[in-house]
């Protein structure tokens, strides 16, 4: 009965009831459940909100996946509802972790960096490389890089690398995992992106040295983890809503707590393939796509006295038989098939070399990005963006404010939708 049933069912299962008769099988259909679906319509974007808002108490944690059921997307999807949602999971995480205990001496120079995204064109490394880069010499720094290793993984500020299998037995970590990340002697765990990976979300609910520290790769507090504090920037996050926006303590760097690192990418200058139109850059993730977003294109299309394209550089697989059209389907029915581009997976370079052809960017709201207005701004484009009270919808705001773009910065729908 479960597989006939999705996000995108108008009828909604009374979650408690499958719960109580087969919680295992019914967590494992629950996380499953996890961007299945787009939610540009009204109706969808609200039967995931619901999903998210009703999660049962009876949760368990059986699987990997269900290790990071909507812990990502929650952010994306209903950041009101953030701290509750997390809190149950990683509550039901915690049931199943078994406790970390460590014999040996701390050494106070000793930093573990725990990440899978330690490579140049990752948004993580970009952001956050100058800071670690700072630490090294004073600091001996150990990469624990998650999952199998490959050699575009960046080394070169580490004393040492240990390699963490992926996560697969959640009762049970695996002898090697063990050896990773228990007889070490950091004094400091340091996690770039909690929440980017199964593997983070796991080990952010466990005690792996003495303090533990997050970092803005994945802009969102773990709301009820492991970790101690939240290093941020000054530009980025509002210190009065510290208390609700964050369960870890707040850490303020002068700035916006990353670095903008330029591309190194040379582009030359590209020829427009339609001179018609006005040509509006949306380089955005599926996830940071919503209805109101959405709609809010929609409305541009109808209310502009020049006619737009609208291009969306995702990260979806051209290969994908399945999800592509359907996303392509319901994006045709707010914006009509000849007003968007739905561009998949590519190169970084031809990323740069597409959004080059373009008049301007937009960066999405409520989930905004860094890297999108620095790729934007290398490319030569104005980046208009909608300015809100979590860092990462304040991110783009700060960066446009150093560049002498602030005029592009608006604060509010009505606003964000006639700049």
């Amino acid at each position: 009965i479960l597989t006939l049933y999705s996000l995108r069912n108008r009828y909604r299962l009374p979650l408690q009831r499958l719960f109580r008769d087969q919680p295992g099988l019914a967590s494992h259909w629950y996380a499953m459940q996890s961007f299945t679906t787009l939610p540009v319509q009204g109706w969808l974007m609200g039967n995931a909100r619901a999903h998210y808002r009703d999660m049962p108490d009876a949760y368990q944690v059986v699987s990997p996946g269900t290790v990071s059921a909507g812990y990502f997307d929650i952010t994306y999807l209903d950041p009101e509802n953030e701290r509750v949602y997390k809190q149950k999971l990683n509550g039901a995480i915690r049931r199943i972790c078994k406790t970390i205990q460590w014999d040996r001496p701390r050494n106070p120079k000793s930093i573990a960096v725990i990440t899978r995204r330690w490579f140049p064109i990752s948004a993580v490394y970009r952001a956050l490389y100058p800071y670690l880069e700072t630490l090294t010499g004073d600091y001996e720094l150990t990469l624990i890089h998650l999952g199998k290793m490959n050699p575009t993984i960046d080394t070169s500020l580490f004393s040492s690398v240990r390699v963490f299998p992926g996560l697969r037995n959640v009762r049970q970590l695996s002898a090697e995992q063990r050896s990773v990340i228990l007889d070490q002697d950091w004094t400091v765990a340091f996690f770039p992106d909690v929440g980017m990976d199964v593997e983070t979300i796991y080990l952010g609910n466990c005690r792996l040295a003495p303090i533990q520290v997050m970092g803005y790769g994945h802009p969102a507090s773990m709301h009820g983890g492991q970790i101690d504090y939240f290093i941020a920037g000054e530009d980025s996050e509002i210190p009065g809503r510290a208390e609700q926006y964050f369960s870890e303590r707040l850490v303020l760097l002068p700035g916006m707590g990353m670095i903008p690192v330029w591309p190194k990418v040379p582009i030359a200058g590209q020829l427009r393939h339609d001179t018609k139109r006005v040509l509006i850059n949306c380089p955005w993730t599926l996830m940071k796509m919503n209805a109101d977003l959405i709609g809010l294109l929609s409305e541009i299309i109808d209310e502009s006295s020049q006619p737009v394209l609208f291009r969306f550089f995702t990260e979806i697989d051209p290969a994908d038989r399945w999800g592509r059209p359907v996303y392509r389907q319901d994006i045709a029915e707010l914006l009509g098939e000849a007003n968007f581009e739905l561009h998949g997976l590519m190169s970084y370079r031809n990323f740069l070399m597409e959004m080059a052809k373009g008049d301007l960017s937009i960066v999405p709201y409520p989930f905004g990005g860094f890297n999108t207005v620095i790729d934007s701004l290398y490319v030569g484009l104005p980046t208009v963006t909608r300015e809100g009270t979590h860092g990462y919808n304040r991110f783009p705001a700060a960066l446009l404010r150093k560049s002498g773009l602030g005029e592009l910065v608006t604060y509010d729908r009505k606003g964000f939708k006639e700049k």
